[in-house]
Order: structure tokens, then C-alpha cells, then sequence
């Protein structure tokens, strides 16, 4: 039988019921052996009591001998008549002396004669060839133990002895003592069965003892067995709760852990394509701070060519030609550099949304989101940052446009009134000068743009590198689920046996591929949970036991 497949309360049972049943056997084991130890005991004291009071009738009827011998000596040493009522109180004495039930005393001669037999009906007789049972002269044997035992010596003999209507012999027990002055073997005789009552009566008590015991160790086996399965069924009935709510709440973990690792793994691929896009639009930036500052330095040439303008009116026409086409560049290069601001600004805005529904998501996985909401709330700060910045700095691109399309008409009147070129020189060195400046200072902006440009690209590195922990945290949190489901299932089958959750259909994959009912339909409606958690049907998940009852939570 495989242990591992028995159910947690036929366990407890089984281990409860061994519990009990093993003290309760040994113990009936010690008092039985206690039983035939008392039985033992009683027989052989009991013996000995009958040994004992056969030896004290011998040897009373013993002293009753010596008693009237000495008396006897006393008169005739004082030539008085000795009185024959000793004697006849004797006799009397022996023949009215019962021992036991059937016992009694009898006197014999050496020779075999009966001096004083059972009521003096056989008193004189000679029974020197009597037999026992198996044919052996007795009496011989016990006048001649008799006859060799000392003054006050006690002997011994057993022969089988049947009386008629017995059925079958019976042990009968003698107990000898001879008085030699008068050549008188004393016999004490009784049947060893009456020795023995006192013994079978201890040994129907002890079975008695043994019976009860038995009876009370079967019902207290039953009474136990009856608690543990009591208990057992209380137990498995709340570790099976426990187990099913356990259960639930893992496949609730392994949901929500799967939901924040894709959710990661969109928020990763979203910073890296950011980081991207904030690569390509410093490249640009550059290149326009490029352009800025050529401008600053055709500007400067612009100045010092005003100063030879009046020493060659040729050579301002060329200039003033290539100071239109600078100052369409200039424009062309705002307009551009406007739309890319645009762009910046659509990307920070882009940026503040997915700040936004991160912030949402952080939210929604609760204490594991925590840190992740505080890296959504910076790359939001950024994101306001850059949006602000790139305000500030299309209206300093305005400005910029204002200021060549100034230069445009300026330059269409230096056209016009070419020919008072000289006395507009000073004017249009103004101008130039104006030009100067302001390149000056949008070659500053645009520095302070790509610094700008630069702290957003590192943080946007940071961020990506932020998410993409995230995603392999949210693996790992995936992965715990999963052992997680694992360590349920292991407890379920302890509680109701190996083989028990599949045979009742439960699965501990954390995967929705192939699950239907309430699990799956959590993990497809994420999106529009509005952080409400996932709710699971038992009935649909998970198979009661009948035997555990568990508690549908």
C-alpha cells in the first residue's frame, strides 16, 4: 500500500488508532502475564497453607502423644492408676479431626495395622497390602517412610486413589510424622483437588480480570478510533480550506505576475524606442547648433564686409546676395527647427501618457509596483520638463523666424535704395550687428537645448534600463507564482492523497492557454479591470472533496 496516496485524515486515523491501540495491547499483554504470575503465586501459596496445616494437625495430634506418654510415665512413676479417659480423648481427638472437606487422621502400626482409623470403624484392621490406583502397596511405602522418619520429622507420600462411583482416580497427598514410643505412624491425608480450588478460584477470577479488559480495551480502541476520526476529519477539513484558498490565491499571483511581466516587457520596448528617437533628435539638434553657429559666423563676416562696403559697391551687391540666401537659410532652419520641436513636444507629450498608465499599473500590482510607480512618476517629470522646455524654446525659434523675415525685408530695401548704399551703411551694419547678437544668442539656446537633450536621453537610458529589471523581476515574480501553485499542489495531495488533484482536474501551470472560466477571463480583461482583482469560481477551478467537506470561502 503506497502511504503517500491515503488521504490526511485516513493518516491521522490510521496513526491515531496505532497510538492508542499499541499502549492498550501491551498493556492487556503485562496484565495477562501479571494474571498467570498471581495465578502461579495463589497455587503455590495455596499448597503451601494446605502443606502447612496438614503439618500442624500431624504434629498436634504428634504433641497430643507425648502429652499423654508423659502423663502416662508420671503416674506409673508415682504407682498411680493410669486413667483411661486419656486415652479415649485421644482416639476421640484423632478420629474427630476432619481436614479440609474430605480430609482426615489416621493411625497406623509399622506393621500396617489400623490403631485409629476414620471414625473407628476399622480399627485393628490389617491393610498392609492395600493399592493405589496404579497397583502400588502404599501402605508399605508409608510405614516405612514413617518408620524412618526422626522424632518430629514430617514426611510425604502421594498416591492416585479412586473410591467407588468415581469416574477416574484422584491424587490423594499424605502427610507422616511417627511417635516411635508407641509405634504409631501418624497420617494426614486430603485430595490435592481440594488444594487446588483456592487456586481455580483465582484463575476464573483472573480470566474474568482478563475478559473485562479485553472487552474495555476493544471499546476504548473503538471510543478512540471514533475521536481520532473526529478529529482527523476536523483537520483535514481545515487544512483543506486552507489548501483550496491557498490554491486560489497562487493562480490570482501567477495572473497578476504574468500581467506585470507583459506589461514590463510593452514598457521596456516603449523606453527603448524613446531612448532611440531622443538619439536621433540630439544627432539633429547638433546639426541645427551646426548650422546656428555658421549663421553666428556668417553674420560676423557680414559685419566686416559692411565696413569695405563703400570701397566696393560690387562686393556689397555679392554680400548682400549672400546675406539673403543666409537669411532663407535662417528661416528654412527655424522652420525645420520648429517642426522638430513640435515633434519633441508631441514626444513628451506621448511620454506623460505612458508616465500616466504606468503610474495606473504600479497601482493596480500594489506593493510590487511600488518602485515602479516611483520610476513612472520621474520619467512623468521628464516628460513635463522636456514638453516645457521645448515651449520655451519654439518661442525663442519664433523670435528667431521674426528676426529673418526682419532681415529678409531689410535686405529687399538695401536692394531697392542700393544706390544711397553708403549712407545706409552705418544701418545696416546696426542690422548686421542685430543679426550677430541674436545668433549668438540661438547658438546659446541650442546649447542649452542639447544639454537639455543629453540629461533627457540619460534618463531615458535609465528608464529603459529600469524597465527592463522590471520585466526580469516580474519574470522572477512569475516564476515564484509558479512554484508557488507547485508547494499548493504538494499540500493538496497531502490532505487527500497522490493522484488526487489531477484526478479531480486541477493543474498548477500559471499559464491561460487552455484554462477557461473565470482565470482566464481575468488575465484577457485586464485592461479594463479598472484595478477590480480577478475573481475565480471554486466550482469552476477547483473539485470538492466529499470526504474533507472543504469550505467553499
Amino acid at each position: 500500500m503506497n502511504w503517500s496516496k491515503i488521504k490526511l485524515k485516513t493518516r491521522l486515523v490510521i496513526t491515531g488508532a496505532m497510538l492508542t491501540i499499541i499502549p492498550l495491547m501491551a498493556l492487556s499483554v503485562f496484565v495477562v502475564m501479571q494474571e498467570h504470575r498471581m495465578e502461579d503465586a495463589a497455587a503455590e501459596a495455596c499448597q503451601d497453607l494446605a502443606l502447612a496445616d496438614l503439618d500442624h494437625t500431624a504434629k498436634g495430634i504428634y504433641s497430643l502423644c507425648a502429652t499423654l506418654d508423659t502423663m502416662q510415665e508420671s503416674f506409673e512413676a508415682q504407682n498411680l492408676p493410669v486413667p483411661p479417659e486419656g486415652m479415649a480423648e485421644l482416639r476421640a481427638a484423632v478420629m474427630n479431626t476432619e481436614v479440609g472437606r474430605t480430609g482426615y487422621v489416621y493411625v497406623l502400626d509399622s506393621r500396617g495395622n489400623y490403631v485409629i482409623s476414620k471414625g473407628g470403624k476399622r480399627d485393628g484392621e490389617n491393610i498392609w497390602n492395600a493399592k493405589d490406583a496404579t497397583g502400588r502397596h502404599f501402605i508399605r511405602d508409608i510405614c516405612r517412610k514413617g518408620a524412618a522418619l526422626r522424632p518430629g520429622e514430617i514426611g510425604e507420600d502421594r498416591y492416585p486413589w479412586k473410591n467407588e462411583g468415581d469416574d477416574e482416580a484422584r491424587i490423594k497427598i499424605a502427610r507422616i510424622i511417627y511417635y516411635e514410643p508407641w509405634d504409631w505412624v501418624i497420617g494426614v491425608g486430603s485430595y490435592m483437588e481440594e488444594f487446588e480450588a483456592a487456586e481455580r478460584n483465582v484463575a476464573a477470577i483472573s480470566r474474568e480480570n482478563v475478559i473485562t479488559l479485553a472487552i474495555s480495551a476493544c471499546a476504548a480502541a473503538f471510543l478512540a478510533i471514533g475521536i481520532w476520526w473526529l478529529l482527523a476529519s476536523g483537520i483535514a477539513r481545515t487544512i483543506g480550506s486552507v489548501t483550496l484558498n491557498l490554491d486560489t490565491a497562487a493562480i490570482q499571483v501567477s495572473s497578476a505576475a504574468d500581467q506585470i511581466a507583459q506589461t514590463s516587457q510593452q514598457t521596456a520596448e516603449s523606453a527603448s524606442e524613446q531612448a532611440a528617437g531622443l538619439e536621433e533628435l540630439t544627432a539633429n539638434l547638433q546639426e541645427i547648433s551646426g548650422v546656428i553657429e555658421q549663421n553666428a559666423t556668417s553674420a560676423s563676416r557680414t559685419n566686416e564686409m559692411t565696413d569695405e562696403s563703400e570701397s566696393s559697391a560690387k562686393q556689397g551687391v555679392t554680400s548682400l546676395t549672400r546675406m539673403q540666401t543666409a537669411i532663407s537659410d535662417i528661416k528654412e532652419s527655424s522652420n525645420e527647427t520648429a517642426k522638430i520641436l513640435k515633434t519633441i513636444d508631441e514626444i513628451a507629450f506621448q511620454t506623460n501618457l505612458l508616465a500616466l498608465n504606468a503610474a495606473v499599473e504600479a497601482a493596480r500590482a500594489g506593493d510590487a509596483g511600488k518602485g515602479f510607480a516611483v520610476v513612472a512618476e520621474e520619467v512623468r517629470n521628464l516628460a513635463q520638463r522636456s514638453a516645457e522646455a521645448a515651449k520655451n524654446t519654439a518661442a525663442l525659434i519664433e523670435t528667431s523666424q521674426a528676426n529673418a523675415e526682419n532681415g529678409v525685408k531689410v535686405t529687399e530695401e538695401v536692394e531697392k535704395i542700393f544706390g544711397n548704399i553708403v549712407e545706409s551703411v552705418g544701418e545696416v551694419s546696426k542690422l548686421v550687428h542685430e543679426v550677430t547678437v541674436s545668433s549668438n544668442e540661438q547658438s546659446r539656446n541650442f546649447d542649452q537645448i542639447n544639454s537639455t537633450m543629453s540629461q533627457m536621453d540619460t534618463v531615458t537610458q535609465s528608464n529603459a534600463a529600469s524597465a527592463e529589471e522590471s520585466a526580469a523581476s516580474s519574470e522572477e515574480l512569475s516564476g515564484q507564482a509558479n512554484e508557488l501553485q507547485d508547494m499548493v499542489a504538494e499540500l493538496y495531495e497531502i490532505v487527500n492523497g497522490a493522484g488526487s488533484r489531477q484526478a479531480h482536474g486541477h493543474t498548477s501551470t500559471c499559464s491561460t492557454a487552455g484554462r477557461s472560466g473565470p482565470a482566464a477571463r481575468a488575465v484577457t480583461s485586464h485592461g479594463s479591470s479598472a484595478g477590480t482583482p480577478p475573481e475565480f469560481d471554486m466550482n469552476e477551478d477547483f473539485a470538492l472533496d466529499n470526504d474533507t467537506e472543504l469550505i467553499k470561502m
